[in-house]
């Protein structure tokens, strides 16, 4: 049968902001090219439609030409309104096709998305791989969805919800992303987030084991693929699409530490002219480790900091201290691979002294990137537990992005809070020391133009 896969359309600024858009990219959607290859696998014909990348006419008229039996489209909460509308017209133009929902959001309000479109005939939660493809059969066979596992879907006047679907333990047995079916060469990433085009992300696993409050993907278990297996896909984008540098898209790359000491061992013998970065906590790395990927390619770490106030770090369970973030950053340097570090304002319970601590820690931490961040609740706690920490903005998820004030904890105001990002930004990025220290490494034209795109980004932080 024939399954069309898409984003909705939208556009960097919806993701972020007018001002962070200046800095800002994309990467292919992995989760839909998982779920195209695994479909693919078993006969059927997929397409694919990344809304970051195409507008909603031109996804329109592939879905006309290629007149699918089913429409699968993953959900994002900042993009949910734009799609329930969305949703709504495609069923005029497909009456008889089956629409199912899928993605993060979907996964964590599934009865609320479901109710909240009713041209949607299902939503698949969870890890899809193995359910989209028992959804399909069953399409196509004329078979009822009961006994498929991780679904939600209406059944006459009734809504029933399936069993949860276990996660897939062997990541080894799925095939690679079905990476043909996008244009990979057309992604650029954010500024800080490459040096070498083309260049393109990988997952190596799935989950995260430990408990940081601010995050959906908190306590979720890690599965791993093995070394080889991972060395196997670097591989083929080296040799099949010519890629240049990948960026691991792990919660975090360096949990199990022989694992990561493998995968270097692997690239640097295939001598694959191969860069790469990844993500990592401060308390997952060591001095011979970072000295060791480096000779293997690794170019940056990003390490999800968030605050440089013990009592702020302890209440999101980040379960890291600020000396193992100093540490951490100090041996990244020494090591000669450049750091990224996130930091989050409106923590509750966060005053506005300690919000300007952490600024000004963050300046003396001084990683090669820093981005900064309004705290945001996504799922996961009950609204009368979250109001008595502070003041929920907005009564839905369409601002939840990190990127604009959803929640302002009682210990400071709106408008302190509102004003903490762009002084960060601008206090970080505009020091003299920083811009000459970065002019110093630039060696091409594109270190030049994404240099013109973060000045752009962050002069224009906090404008209307």
């Amino acid at each position: 049968m024939k399954i069309f896969l898409a984003l909705p359309p939208h556009s960097l600024v919806d993701r972020y902001n007018k001002a962070i858009a200046k800095a800002a990219g994309s990467f292919p959607p992995l989760g839909l090219l998982y779920l195209a290859a695994v479909l693919r696998a078993k006969g059927h014909k997929v397409q694919v439609c990344d809304g970051s990348m195409e507008d909603y006419n031109t996804m329109l008229a592939r879905m006309r030409a290629f007149q699918p039996d089913l429409l699968g489209f993953s959900t994002m909460a900042f993009l949910w309104h734009s799609t329930k509308e969305m949703i709504a017209q495609i069923r005029k133009e497909f009456p008889n096709t089956y629409i199912a929902l899928g993605g993060n959001h979907a996964t964590n309000y599934k009865k609320a998305c479901l109710a909240e479109s009713p041209e949607s005939d299902l939503i698949m939660f969870g890890e899809c791989e193995e359910t989209v493809v028992e959804v399909a059969d069953a399409i196509e066979r004329k078979l009822p969805f009961e006994n498929i596992k991780g679904l939600i879907f209406r059944n006459e006047s009734k809504t029933i919800q399936t069993a949860d679907r276990p996660l897939i333990q062997n990541l080894d047995s799925l095939p690679s992303p079905a990476r043909d079916l996008v244009n990979i060469n057309d992604y650029v990433p954010a500024i800080e987030q490459y040096k070498r085009l083309p260049v393109t992300n990988l997952m190596s696993s799935r989950g995260c084991p430990f408990r940081c409050t601010f995050c959906t993907q908190r306590q979720t278990g890690m599965r791993m693929r093995s070394a080889q297996n991972v060395f196997e896909e670097i591989r083929e984008l080296v040799h099949n699409y010519k890629i240049k540098e990948i960026a691991f898209w792990d919660d975090t790359f360096t949990l199990n530490r022989s694992r990561v000491m493998e995968i270097a061992k692997l690239i640097k013998e295939s001598k694959l002219d191969i860069i790469w970065s990844m993500q990592a906590r401060v308390n997952t790395v060591d001095r011979e480790l970072l000295k060791n990927i480096a000779s293997a390619g690794c170019w940056k770490i990003f390490y999800g900091v968030e605050s440089l106030v013990q009592k702020n770090l302890d209440k999101v369970k980040k379960d890291i201290t600020v000396s193992q973030a100093f540490d951490a950053i100090r041996w990244t340097r020494e090591a000669g691979i450049e750091s990224e570090a996130s930091f989050i304002f409106g923590i509750p319970g966060e005053t506005y002294e300690e919000a300007l601590t952490t600024m000004n820690l963050a300046i003396k931490l001084n990683p090669s990137y820093a981005k900064f961040f309004q705290h945001t609740f996504f799922e996961g706690m009950a609204r009368e537990d979250i109001e008595n920490e502070g003041i929920i903005i907005g009564d839905d998820l369409q601002g939840a992005t990190g990127n604009s004030v959803t929640f302002v904890p009682h210990t400071m105001s709106h408008a302190q809070l509102a004003s903490l990002v762009p002084r960060a930004y601008k206090k970080f990025y505009m020091r003299p020391a920083y811009i000459i220290n970065y002019f110093k490494k630039i060696r091409s034209i594109e270190d030049i133009k994404r240099a013109v795109r973060g000045a752009q980004a962050v002069l224009s932080l906090g404008k209307k």
